[in-house]
């Protein structure tokens, strides 16, 4: 037999089910507001940095490029969205074509909702294909709990000049001016 169960039924074989009791029902409210804390609050963690660091770049300038070492100079500015400060340790390039050869500005601090400014010398590992992409740099940072690492995309305009640091690996190796 196919159907929904009569309350006559019900009442036959489970004499106490219906609706939950008051304080079954504070229970039932205690857990979904407890939930709904812990939610906001991993969220709000996670946003203002506390979970994982949130770091972005934007250009300064660029300083020199240098053909005969296949090199150039950049500087950026680093800034840590939320509330926690950012300890960098250590920098690298993960983006193949390019090598750092010397940073300025690391081991340092970048203050929560604050900037911070880097110096990056990077040499050019193949200048007969210079890199097209930008470089994407990875941060190994101090957090509560250890070291972690963050991946830092460098910004793919400088005064609406699309790819400027492809740009300057460019000129580094004498096919572009």
């Amino acid at each position: 037999m196919t159907g929904w169960v009569s309350d006559e039924v019900w009442a036959t074989l489970d004499p106490e089910s219906g609706a939950l009791s008051s304080r079954a029902r504070h229970r039932v409210v205690a857990a979904l507001a407890l939930a709904a804390v812990i939610i906001i609050g991993l969220i709000t963690m996670r946003v203002e940095g506390l979970l994982g660091p949130r770091l972005y770049a934007d250009y300064l300038a660029s300083f020199r490029s240098y053909p005969a070492t296949h090199s150039f100079d950049e500087r950026l500015e680093l800034h840590a969205a939320g509330w926690a400060d950012v300890a960098l340790r250590d920098v690298t390039v993960v983006t193949p074509g390019y090598r750092l050869t010397r940073v300025t500005g690391v081991p340092g601090t970048v203050p929560g909702d604050g900037n911070a400014t880097i110096g990056l010398s990077f040499a050019v590992t193949d200048c007969a294909h210079p890199p097209a992409a930008e470089p994407r740099l990875r941060f190994s940072v101090d957090r509560w709990w250890g070291t972690a690492t963050v991946e830092v995309d460098v910004p793919r305009t400088f005064d609406n000049v699309p790819q400027f640091m492809s740009g300057s690996a460019a000129v580094a190796c004498g096919v572009a001016s």
